[in-house]
């Protein structure tokens, strides 16, 4: 790899992974692999892939590959096992590459840590909003700028006659 493809792949703050498939063994990493994995990245070069990804679903698909059968995968979940022994949840793309007659798996990786926690939080917010609308005497109906039903509690179907399987995300 020449300077600037190797800057490019340095400067990019994905995890990547060149992975021989035969072996599994890692023959290239970027900066932000050693950075999210912990380890330099002349020690990354000594692992092999199944030394960092630790669910069960990747542990399948790299015995897979390592029996010959290299299919991409197009972001999914998964974990890596950091130096310090840390899991890390991420979301990760594996491309098939061909160079010189030879094929390499090509692994990309987010942490997704950060979002899930996101995530978790908003599910809080919205569960403790649902909670207030339905301990308010009044009735409450949310509809979108399309007119559409978003939300009611369930005050406001007792006045209207609305059936509850009517309150059920999803039914109009």
């Amino acid at each position: 790899m020449n300077t600037l493809e190797q800057k490019m792949v340095d400067g990019s703050t994905t995890l990547v992974l060149l992975v021989e498939p035969k072996e599994g063994r890692i023959i290239r990493a970027n900066k932000a692999a050693s950075k999210l994995l912990g380890y330099p990245q002349e020690n990354l070069l000594k692992l092999r892939i199944l030394d960092i990804e630790s669910s069960l679903q990747d542990v399948f698909y790299w015995e897979e590959v390592l029996s010959g059968c290299l299919t991409e995968i197009t972001w999914q979940e998964g974990l890596y096992r950091t130096a310090d022994d840390e899991l890390v949840e991420v979301s990760k793309s594996v491309s098939l590459l061909e160079h010189d007659g030879a094929a390499y798996l090509m692994v990309q990786a987010r942490d997704i840590r950060a979002s899930r926690q996101v995530e978790e939080r908003l599910e809080q917010t919205l569960s403790r909003l649902r909670a207030t609308l339905e301990a308010t005497g009044n009735g409450l109906l949310t509809i979108d700028w399309q007119g559409h039903v978003v939300s009611m509690n369930h005050m406001f179907s007792s006045m209207w006659g609305i059936p509850d399987h009517l309150l059920e995300p999803g039914q109009s």
